[in-house]
């Protein structure tokens, strides 16, 4: 299954959640002020980071297809709409869409390489200090959406196939398109409900306490570190 946590003896693996977690705010926040060179630059240490981690960019442009559709007719959008004229908006809707789709591969990196408790702990220990939050149900939710995203690229990839076996290709881009996403929104909120009621059948509540614990290393200091410069050399070039 795609998007989600593959054990593997990497470095990435072996780090701590909440050292992947704050690179990934700390680029993210950086990249929304990154120029068109810092970006491509940041792209190409995220693309480092996928290849250390076992994870191929062929991957990561399958599964964020659709994703990467919309960035393409945003960016349209942003051309014909541009009071400077086409070529400025172009410019401009490239760029911002690079940064999404950086972020994005980040993000997969993150996801392919933290198991679904980790990440749970490494939210709670990022929100056990804030006043007024409870840090434990934010962290099921975040462990929740981390696990159930999995599931939707599955069902995308069932939905394709059963349009395949009733000829659905012979229709259409923007009719397949249409069918496609209306019939994944619909499985989707109804696999939701399926595990909402599953969790709640057996008893499931974010007190309970978790097995695992997460472990702060030297490396996870450096993968901070790094983090922060790229992030620094994203906002100043």
């Amino acid at each position: 299954m795609k998007f989600a946590y593959r054990d593997r003896d990497t470095f990435l693996h072996c780090a701590d959640a909440r050292a992947k977690l704050a690179a990934l705010v700390a680029v993210s926040l950086a990249l929304t002020w990154a120029s068109a060179l810092a970006t491509v630059a940041v792209g190409g240490a995220a693309y480092a980071a996928a290849r250390s981690a076992d994870v191929r960019g062929r991957e990561i442009l399958h599964d964020v297809r659709l994703v990467l559709l919309i960035l393409v007719v945003g960016t349209a959008a942003r051309a014909l709409s541009d009071p400077d004229g086409v070529a400025a908006g172009t410019a401009a809707g490239a760029v911002a869409s690079g940064r999404f789709v950086v972020i994005i591969a980040l993000a997969y990196v993150v996801s392919a390489t933290t198991r679904t408790g980790d990440v749970r702990l490494a939210v709670e220990f990022f929100l056990a200090p804030v006043p007024r939050v409870n840090e434990k149900d934010w962290g099921t939710m975040f462990a929740a959406a981390a696990r159930f995203f999995p599931l939707v690229f599955e069902e995308s990839k069932r939905v394709q196939e059963a349009r395949k076996a009733r000829l659905g290709d012979k229709q259409g881009w923007y009719t397949r398109i249409r069918s496609t996403a209306f019939t994944l929104l619909t499985r989707s909120f109804r696999r939701a409900d399926t595990l909402a009621l599953a969790m709640e059948s057996r008893g499931y509540d974010s007190d309970r306490s978790s097995l695992r614990s997460l472990e702060w290393r030297r490396g996870d200091t450096a993968l901070v570190a790094v983090s922060v410069v790229i992030a620094a050399f994203a906002v100043a070039f």
